[in-house]
């Protein structure tokens, strides 16, 4: 019985053989979730420029009045990660059509875009020296316009100056949405 041995020991192959499975399980587990991060930032990509096309078919079609100070806005808030879709003079909510909830709000905290970040929203006007959050949309053919909240409404600033951005990531991945400033056409850049 001498020939049996009891070593509760590793061998070097088995150690190799075990590093050789696990480097190939963290390979395939990466080559498979990460195409998930650029899917994910597409999809909010996608949605905000789908969002703001929304925005500018309700200033289109909704007279409210004709009046010149009635504007939807769309301000965008990078703290919180959160946007709101709103009319102004009087101020209203605008309804979701896909929740089909009275407020407009999109939150990239929760739900299917979670931990999206939205990086910056910037729209340049005219007169301004400052950058804002918030773009406002005519209702003349959906022009963008960048606007000002003062004193509890959002007042026009102009044409915008130079093309609105919203940029926004997920996981090292970026995404751009742009505003053209004479058109109002929305398109998303790849970084």
């Amino acid at each position: 019985m001498g020939f049996l041995r009891h070593d509760k020991a590793f061998s070097i192959i088995e150690l190799v053989v075990v590093i050789i499975i696990f480097s190939i399980i963290a390979l395939v587990a990466t080559l498979k979730f990460g195409p998930y991060d650029a899917m994910k930032v597409d999809g909010a990509a996608r949605k905000i420029a789908s969002d703001i096309a929304y925005a500018q078919i309700l200033a289109m079609t909704r007279s409210y009045n004709d009046t010149p100070t009635q504007y939807i806005v769309i301000n965008f808030n990078p703290t919180n990660d959160t946007y709101n879709i709103t009319r102004t003079r009087p101020s209203q909510p605008v309804t979701d059509p896909f929740t089909k909830e009275n407020f407009f709000i999109v939150d990239f905290k929760t739900g299917t875009y979670q931990g999206v970040d939205i990086v910056s929203a910037n729209f340049i006007g005219t007169n301004l020296s400052n950058i804002y959050n918030s773009l406002c949309l005519t209702v003349f053919r959906g022009i963008p316009q960048a606007c000002n909240d003062a004193g509890g409404f959002y007042w026009p600033r102009g044409d915008l100056s130079s093309d609105g951005e919203i940029n926004i990531s997920y996981h090292g991945k970026t995404r751009i949405i742009r505003v053209t400033r004479q058109t109002g056409r929305v398109y998303v850049l790849n970084q």
